[in-house]
């Protein structure tokens, strides 16, 4: 059984995500998906510059990535049901167990390590993928990283990233929006051929419906009470609209430390 691990922010999810599941599960490449949201990205806000622990209507680092998770699973509600598509809180669960502190970020290559050696651990609740042999599963998976071209050119530059390039098969998705950052990307680090990432390792690609959006755009609109529909479901805008006060609040820190 092939199984893709979908690593993000996902702050929020949206429509552009699961196009990503849909069009990466379409390849046939793999079975199914597990969708990892980050603990807290180490390439973004650190959880200082966006978390106050003396407020009282903000919301902990944790409770923010329940938060997140939950999204998830409302935004990809009809291909969990399906079984094709499980979200888990591993990075929550290895900064808990590890007790961490706040700061320490949960690196890419410390996931996908868990996963790959514990799998019967970390997928336990996934019906569709765990029997009663779970202590043969990790025999019975091979793990791809599925990440969008515009993510991967900078896995060179993750901790242990070429460890994770030389351990992981990756399936790409491509779209015309998403190549662009890309090769300014590409171009920043003075590569002079833009497809030679993606034959290294003849690495197979998707290309994926359009759709130019980003979390960014998104958590500005709901701060300007525009409708942030069809970009994210029904679920996923009550579930923000309920907790408007606090992702309100997190949604401003994140903007202001992007204009620092």
């Amino acid at each position: 059984m092939n199984i893709g691990i979908y690593l993000g922010t996902f702050n929020p999810p949206h429509i552009g995500h699961l196009n990503c599941l849909y069009q990466a599960l379409d390849t046939k490449v793999v079975d199914k998906i597990v969708v990892v949201p980050a603990f807290w990205n180490p390439w973004k806000a650190k959880p200082s510059d966006v978390f106050d622990p003396n407020s009282h209507d903000g919301m902990s680092l944790d409770a923010e990535h329940q938060l997140r998770c939950k999204l998830c699973k409302a935004m990809f509600k009809d291909l969990i049901d399906e079984g094709k598509v499980f979200v888990s809180d591993v990075e929550y669960e290895i900064w808990r167990r590890q007790h961490r502190y706040v700061e320490d970020c949960i690196y890419s290559h410390e996931t996908l390590s868990a996963l790959y050696s514990r799998p019967s651990e970390w997928l336990r609740y996934w019906d569709s993928v765990v029997d009663k042999n779970t202590d043969k599963l990790r025999d019975k998976i091979k793990f791809f990283l599925v990440t969008s071209v515009e993510t991967l050119v900078t896995i060179p530059d993750w901790k242990n990233g070429q460890w994770i390039l030389s351990s992981f098969p990756i399936l790409a998705m491509k779209s015309k929006h998403l190549e662009k950052y890309a090769v300014r990307y590409i171009h920043s680090s003075e590569e002079t051929d833009p497809s030679n990432l993606l034959k290294v390792r003849d690495v197979p690609t998707a290309e994926m419906i359009d759709i130019p959006i980003h979390s960014t755009e998104i958590r500005d609109r709901f701060l300007k009470f525009k409708c942030i529909r069809p970009y994210v479901n029904k679920d996923v805008e009550e579930i923000l609209t309920k907790e408007r006060t606090k992702v309100s609040k997190l949604y401003e820190a994140i903007a202001k430390h992007k204009k620092q």
